[in-house]
């Protein structure tokens, strides 16, 4: 069959074409108002850009605050991970897996600000706005707890250090005293002082660091559900029963329009 063939059974058959495009259409927007689509809320958390946040995130070595794309990304995928989830599962009792529930969820940076958007996807709109809320909450209290964990594993690695800094300027100092000054003295006395002084200064930060209550972000707004406009649902849902009743209605026509098969001979 060549393509005007096609189309002129299509021309011939245009009541049924239109008949099957009207009832897919109708029938698709139908649907669409007994079954609403899945409500979405969003909440927004503040992310501190500076100093601090570079520290308590671990970001480098130094105490800079880290690029725009680093500090985001870093938050983004922290509180996208399966431990998130696993937490967001156990206080909502949700019979899921952390698979299943991080699709649900997307945490997002808004342009180049400093705010994350944490989206969450439910049947209902009380159920998004609670696990968006919820996934906030939960993404807070673990940087919390990992921010602490971090700050006292950091400052007992480093109390033998200071404690064998001491002893090493002790016997620097020692020594001075049993022989005087020389040159290598001087500059063995000149290298503890300063490992000491260095060591010293980073237990006083990691003291600051711990002095800081929560981590370096802050809820901006609470979940709150997106407004999805019914005209542009209904018109969504109509194009979709748009494509499927042309589809069908081709269908049929050429079924109907099929060729008998030729009779076999004897």
């Amino acid at each position: 069959m060549t393509a005007t063939d096609a189309l002129h059974l299509l021309k011939q058959e245009r009541g049924l074409v239109i008949a099957v495009i009207v009832l897919a259409i109708i029938g698709a927007v139908v649907a669409g108002r007994i079954m609403p689509p899945a409500a979405s809320a969003t909440a927004q958390v503040q992310v501190y850009d500076d100093a601090r946040a570079a520290s308590l995130l671990g970001i480098g070595d130094g105490i800079e605050a880290p690029e725009h794309d680093v500090l985001m990304d870093t938050h983004i995928r922290l509180a996208t991970s399966p431990t998130i989830a696993k937490r967001v599962i156990d206080r909502l009792g949700l019979s899921d897996t952390s698979h299943i529930v991080l699709e649900r969820v997307t945490v997002t940076a808004l342009g180049r600000s400093t705010v994350l958007a944490f989206k969450a996807t439910a049947p209902d709109a009380d159920a998004a706005v609670k696990l968006a809320d919820t996934w906030v909450a939960e993404y807070l209290a673990w940087r919390t707890e990992s921010i602490s964990s971090d700050l006292t594993a950091a400052s007992a690695a480093l109390a033998p250090r200071i404690t064998a800094a001491e002893a090493q300027l002790a016997e620097v100092e020692a020594r001075i005293k049993a022989g005087g000054h020389t040159k290598e003295i001087d500059t063995a006395l000149i290298a503890a002082g300063n490992d000491y002084e260095e060591l010293l200064a980073d237990s006083a930060r990691l003291e600051l660091l711990a002095s800081v209550e929560g981590p370096p972000l802050s809820i901006v707004s609470g979940a709150t559900v997106e407004d999805a406009s019914q005209v542009l649902s209904i018109a969504i849902n109509a194009l979709k029963g748009l494509i499927a009743g042309a589809l069908l209605a081709v269908l049929l026509v050429f079924v109907r329009h099929r060729p008998t098969p030729a009779s076999q001979p004897e």
